[in-house]
């Protein structure tokens, strides 16, 4: 199945602002979320880094005048490590996510903002 247009938008012009906000979610919140359960490998994970993203579907959309209001679901491959004994382990994981964002729509998606993120299960 094919993307609407406005994934189509938003892949074209806010993807790389939403891959940073995620890299950094990813990054900040590594102990928090629960990637060791998905590893055969990692048992606690010390880092973890954003290999690859991908948009799935937008829900919610809500316009007010010009503003707009949406949820992204995006799937992740996460590279995730931790060091044992000075023997650095690694693996790769995939984990849903769930963004709430918003930006201005006057033709284009402009003023792109993501204002929560979260595991998506």
């Amino acid at each position: 199945m094919g993307k609407s247009a406005f994934e189509g938008e938003l892949d074209r012009s806010c993807y790389n602002k939403l891959y940073k906000e995620m890299q950094k979610y990813i990054e900040d919140n590594c102990d928090s979320i629960e990637f060791h359960r998905k590893s055969n490998f990692v048992r606690e994970v010390q880092f973890a880094s954003l290999e690859e993203m991908g948009i799935e579907r937008v829900t919610k959309i809500q316009q007010n005048d010009d503003n707009l209001t949406f949820n992204v679901i995006v799937s992740c491959d996460i590279e995730i490590e931790e060091t044992v004994s000075r023997n650095r382990e690694t693996d790769g994981v995939n984990q849903w996510f769930i963004a709430s964002c918003s930006a201005d729509f006057d033709g284009e998606l402009k003023n792109f903002k993501v204002n929560d993120i979260g595991a998506y299960n």
